[in-house]
């Protein structure tokens, strides 16, 4: 049971590190039963979303308890003023 959990907690790593919607290889995956706990920080509340549809997408009868935070980034615009 242990093997196949983490054959699956693998599995579910993987697919948040290459898939691109996320493409996060420091989130933490954690199989309990029927549930999967995922931990760690994106830069966007975009991204946290992707994380819960990417674990759905590839196992799809788990529950997904999605723990991942969200940075505080900001989006480049406008000009900076330069002291002169």
């Amino acid at each position: 049971m242990g093997e196949e959990r983490d054959r699956l907690e693998a599995r579910l790593h993987e697919a948040l590190t290459t898939d691109p919607r996320v493409a996060e290889p420091e989130l933490t995956v954690a199989v309990t039963g029927s549930r999967v706990v995922v931990e760690g920080t994106v830069h966007t509340d975009g991204r946290r979303a992707a994380v819960t549809e990417v674990l759905r997408d590839v196992a799809p009868d788990l529950e997904v308890d999605n723990r991942v935070k969200t940075t505080a980034h900001r989006e480049p615009g406008g000009e900076e003023a330069l002291p002169s």
